[in-house]
């Protein structure tokens, strides 16, 4: 899944910061010169981020981003949006620091994104009558998914209806027991 051609890219292309180019570090010269060329090492780098308000239409990609007061990522109302390869946390350190929060919205893939230290990774909330259809959250990894009850869960959907929801190929490696009471 690619952004389309208008689509709004923050963090890399059209409508967003752009990305820290990768530096480029050289080894040390020896102290025989030679001919052949120095090897070089290429550093991949995150470019940093508050937090994010999302649009529709938007794909968010290669950020790193962070908000110690509330949800690194929100979103009321979008559609059409990707959340893509990004490190997301920490956040919040209350029930507010979620990863991904959305209310209201549909046609959303979140994918091959890191959280760390969230208090939940994705929550998607409606209203239990609109129907908000797609919201696919796959390939992603968490680490110190910490609540407090009632958050504490990678992903959480409440009163989300309509169809091509998927919750798939993530992987959670909680190093904590679950949040005071011992592992789930």
């Amino acid at each position: 899944h690619s952004a389309p051609p208008d689509a709004d890219v923050l963090g890399v292309g059209k409508g967003g910061n752009k990305p820290t180019p990768s530096a480029t570090a050289t080894a040390s010269p020896t102290a025989t010169p030679t001919a052949s060329p120095t090897p070089t090492a290429t550093v991949d780098a995150y470019t940093p981020s508050g937090p994010i308000v999302l649009t529709s239409g938007q794909t968010v990609t290669r950020l790193r981003i962070s908000n110690p007061n509330g949800p690194c990522i929100s979103g009321s109302g979008v559609s059409n949006v990707r959340i893509t390869d990004n490190i997301i946390g920490p956040c919040a350190a209350d029930t507010s620091g979620v990863g991904v929060k959305l209310w209201q919205s549909s046609n959303i893939r979140i994918d091959n994104n890191t959280f760390d230290d969230v208090a939940s990774g994705v929550y998607a909330q409606g209203d239990a009558t609109t129907i908000l259809d797609n919201i696919v959250v796959d390939h992603n990894r968490a680490t110190r998914i910490r609540g407090p009850y009632p958050r504490g869960q990678l992903v959480q959907f409440n009163s989300i209806n309509g169809s091509g929801h998927r919750v798939e190929c993530n992987v959670s490696d909680n190093t904590n027991p679950g949040y005071l009471a011992g592992p789930e």
